[in-house]
């Protein structure tokens, strides 16, 4: 049986993604502590994972050496082999249970208060008999500063009621979760909002002259921010009955998948989109 591998990127000085394949989580590191987005759904230790990062990359030298956009393969046992003390911290975009996995590994972790509930839901089994990680709540235009490596928290409600997106202010780096991506945007179940989800893009392009890149949880890693505006109009062309659905079955629920070009939005059956009527 293969080794498990591990893909980090170097984004650029103090910022990683590290790829499991389907759901990726980020790592930040400022002068006194570090900060993991989101704990994935697919990691035998995300947290021993990230302290391995922090220690420097595989091999000789330092991650200042390595180019922006390179990658370093890690397997088990490096990770397993590895030590690290470098406070480290948690936060999660919003409370899916993809995003949420390793967790368990820490004490307590941020997290938006519109998603305490679905968290907990997710995670029947750690509070059920237990008392859980502590949840500490961020809310829109709070800071967290790493140390010379500030981070703003965006609230997106939309894609789920407390979905956030994160600004690196100094690297002009925007981390909009599972809410702007190539590919598939969930909007099925009783924690989505589409309605919301329109007007928090736009609570984005409003804030474009601050940020110079986007980096998604799926899909596509790295694209530009006017993709933004490319993921409303692929909403409002929906919503204004412009694009026909398909039925698909997603996790045992038969939801409609829209096609817009930019990306795919799924939807509850029942919601039913409309064209708008011309003037004669």
């Amino acid at each position: 049986m293969d080794e498990r591998k591990y893909e980090i990127i170097k984004l650029y000085d103090g910022a990683w993604s590290i790829e499991d394949g389907f759901v990726r989580c980020f790592l930040m590191k400022g002068d006194e502590k570090a900060l993991l987005i989101d704990s994935g759904i697919d990691f035998e230790s995300i947290k021993k994972l990230a302290q391995t990062i922090l220690n420097g990359p595989k091999g000789a030298g330092s991650w200042e050496e390595i180019e922006a956009d390179a990658s370093v393969i890690y397997t088990q046992a490096d990770i397993d082999g590895a030590e690290g003390s470098f406070p480290l911290e948690l936060l999660n975009t919003h409370g899916d249970g993809d995003h949420c996995q390793g967790n368990h590994e820490f004490d307590w972790f941020y997290i938006h208060e519109a998603d305490a509930h679905l968290y907990k839901r997710e995670h029947k089994d750690l509070y059920e008999n237990a008392a859980g990680p502590e949840m500490r709540f961020v809310n829109d235009g709070d800071t967290i500063d790493l140390g010379n490596h500030p981070l703003e928290i965006i609230h997106i409600p939309g894609h789920t009621h407390g979905s956030i997106a994160i600004l690196d202010v100094n690297a002009r780096a925007l981390y909009p979760g599972d809410s702007v991506q190539t590919g598939d945007i969930f909007m099925f179940g009783d924690h989505r909002n589409l309605d919301e989800y329109p007007a928090s893009l736009m609570k984005l392009q409003d804030m474009e002259e601050r940020f110079d890149v986007l980096y998604a949880s799926h899909a596509q890693l790295k694209m530009e921010p006017d993709y933004i505006g490319e993921c409303f109009d692929a909403c409002e062309s929906m919503m204004h009955g412009e694009v026909e659905p398909r039925e698909e079955e997603r996790h045992g629920f038969t939801i409609f998948a829209y096609d817009c070009g930019a990306c795919t939005f799924l939807v509850d059956p029942d919601r039913v989109f409309e064209a708008e009527e011309e003037d004669e």
